[in-house]
């Protein structure tokens, strides 16, 4: 793979990476230290597009966002939040559409997301690339 992007597993470097690549599959593999193991199957073909994906442990749970939009058409993205608390067996828990309404000066729309825990709940932040918040979303635990 050429390109990619990536995650950490945890607060060092010790506790793995999340990655997604480009030139291989559009699956989620996660690197433990010695091996890589394709941790979720995204089902996507080539025109999907992943840009960002993040990580957050909230309420003891480990979760990992990502989202897929499709090549030049960013204005709808899949936003698909995972626990990942076992690393290697990640499962699926939220996907919402989500739309890109706000652009920039030149017209471009961002798919970029960052999680964290709030107030025991997952909040996800939709981001652009100056880190100013576009849409908030907040995912109630159980």
């Amino acid at each position: 793979a050429s390109t990619g992007v990536v995650a950490p597993a945890g607060p060092t470097l010790a506790d793995g990476l999340f990655a997604i690549t480009y030139g291989s599959t559009y699956n989620l593999n996660y690197y433990d230290g010695t091996e890589w193991t394709e941790t979720y199957v995204t089902g996507s073909t080539w025109m999907e597009n992943y840009n960002c994906i993040s990580t957050a442990e909230v309420n003891g749970v480990k979760y990992l966002a990502l989202t897929a939009s499709c090549h030049f058409n960013y204005d709808y993205t899949d936003l698909i939040i995972l626990d990942v608390t076992d690393p290697k067996a990640a499962k699926k828990v939220f996907g919402i559409q989500v739309k890109f309404h706000t652009t920039n000066e030149a017209g471009l729309t961002y798919s970029d997301v960052y999680i964290k825990a709030e107030n025991g709940n997952l909040a996800a932040y939709v981001i652009d690339s100056w880190m100013d918040t576009l849409d908030k979303y907040i995912f109630p635990l159980q």
